[in-house]
């Protein structure tokens, strides 16, 4: 994130804190917005993971696959379901 976090209040590039910020696997919706005169309000709204898919992934309330690093410990205990890794909608 420093990389996209550099500039002062005018000439920060907002809408690349916002992506570099999306980019993170547990993120599921960034506002960046400039607060005059000197600040900058940053909301992230973070996955929830519902259920494990597969290995290594998880889904969240809307159905969408999403993987993580790191897992929390207490994700072991979620079911685990598996599909085809071309089937991408979940009914």
């Amino acid at each position: 994130m420093t990389d996209k976090v550099r500039g002062g209040f005018f000439n920060l590039d907002v809408d690349a804190v916002r992506l570099a910020l999306l980019g993170e696997p547990w993120v599921s919706e960034v506002t960046v917005k400039r607060i005059w005169p000197d600040a900058l309000r940053v909301i992230v709204i973070e996955q929830i993971p519902v259920v494990r898919w597969g290995d290594s992934g998880l889904l969240n309330p809307a159905g969408e696959y999403f993987a993580p690093e790191v897992q929390v410990r207490f994700l072991l205990s979620c079911h685990c379901y598996q599909a085809p890794w071309t089937q991408n909608i979940i009914y």
